[in-house]
């Protein structure tokens, strides 16, 4: 089916531009792979954000459009739906795909229902499924709720989520796992593994305070933090950079570009995540695709660090973190063991050869 694909996210302009250091998460990397993907076969647009580019560019076989500036001042906010919507409108897509809850989710499933077009949300994390994000952000989560509530089909990351969706919403989705472009085997285990890794957004429930405190009980080891700075909560960025400079065995990134960064991945010895919530942590797909296991304190959606044996889980203590770094630094053998297993199940779980059949699948019946 060779319908016209719009992807919208206001926030991927670094990936397509990798000299940008505008901020990007796992949202964003997701839909441009799906976008790479589609383009092969498909007519595929992308709204991103306005960071000074030019109203339409082409990036591959990929059409970019300007929309609505990042800049949070208020005028901005007042401006943004009516550039949105032009931008919605000048593409006239068949279909329409977002991720991450906010109230672009509504102008979007809005426009999509007046001009008669197909709108897929596909959810970002947690609390784009529990109501949280609704319960606390008044009117822009009613219109995020309008926008998951009227789109044609949801696609959630994983079972837990499907649940969270069905029993607060009524939404019956589709389960489909993130996905990469998976490098050969034979280039897995032959980097030389140098540190332990964190990488995230510098916001609070990202947690790096954790890392930091992490990586003081192992002094005889060298630990990376990339983190990039959110622009609206600077101050909690400088108070995270202040902590990082005085530790000796840390190592701290404002940023990497996306095209360098799986190479951090590939010389981690392990990748910790210290989220509160997550959907899928693209993070840790990317240690997995360098054979790096990952330990992590709260994110194990569907169990599957344990099912899989690709790392280890803390069940929300930093006792048990510490735990599981210290056995997997210790015995070369459970590592060995837990870094080929880790490979593994990336390459036949979140292939994109598998994933993007499975997103072909759920538009042709959309």
């Amino acid at each position: 089916m060779n319908s016209k694909v719009c992807f919208f996210n206001l926030a991927a302009y670094s990936l397509f531009y990798p000299k940008s250091k505008f901020p990007i998460g796992g949202t964003e990397v997701q839909l441009f792979n799906l976008s790479k993907y589609f383009s092969c076969e498909k007519e595929v647009f992308f709204v991103i954000g306005d960071c000074g580019q030019k109203m339409i560019e082409r990036r591959g076989r990929i059409t970019l459009y300007k929309s609505s500036s990042l800049d949070k001042r208020f005028v901005n906010y007042l401006k943004a739906p009516f550039l949105i919507w032009k931008s919605l409108k000048k593409i006239n897509a068949d279909i329409y795909i977002a991720s991450s809850a906010g109230i672009e989710i509504g102008i979007v499933a809005f426009f999509c229902r007046m001009y008669g077009k197909k709108f897929i949300y596909r959810t970002a994390s947690v609390i784009d499924c529990n109501r949280e994000f609704i319960r606390k952000n008044g009117f822009r989560g009613r219109l995020y709720r309008y926008g998951l509530e009227s789109a044609h089909a949801v696609v959630a990351q994983n079972e837990e989520n499907k649940s969270l969706l069905k029993e607060n919403h009524g939404i019956d989705s589709v389960v489909i796992k993130n996905s990469f472009v998976i490098n050969d085997e034979s280039k897995v285990g032959i980097v030389k593994k140098e540190f332990i890794l964190w990488v995230g957004r510098t916001e609070p429930n990202k947690q790096p305070e954790i890392f930091l405190e992490m990586a003081q009980k192992f002094p005889n080891e060298r630990f990376v933090m990339i983190a990039p700075k959110q622009n609206h909560l600077v101050g909690y960025f400088e108070e995270i950079v202040k902590k990082a400079n005085v530790i000796q065995n840390v190592t701290f990134l404002e940023s990497v570009p996306f095209d360098q960064i799986q190479d951090y991945f590939n010389m981690a010895k392990l990748l910790i995540c210290t989220s509160e919530y997550e959907g899928f942590p693209n993070v840790h797909l990317q240690a997995y695709m360098g054979g790096t296991p990952v330990v992590t304190l709260n994110i194990n959606p569907d169990n599957y660090i344990v099912k899989n044996d690709i790392g280890g889980f803390a069940n929300g203590s930093t006792d048990l973190l510490e735990r599981e770094v210290r056995d997997l630094l210790v015995d070369k053998d459970v590592w060995e063991k837990k870094s080929k297993n880790s490979y593994e199940y990336v390459k036949n779980n979140h292939d994109i050869s598998i994933i993007g059949r499975q997103w072909d699948d759920l538009i042709s019946i959309c």
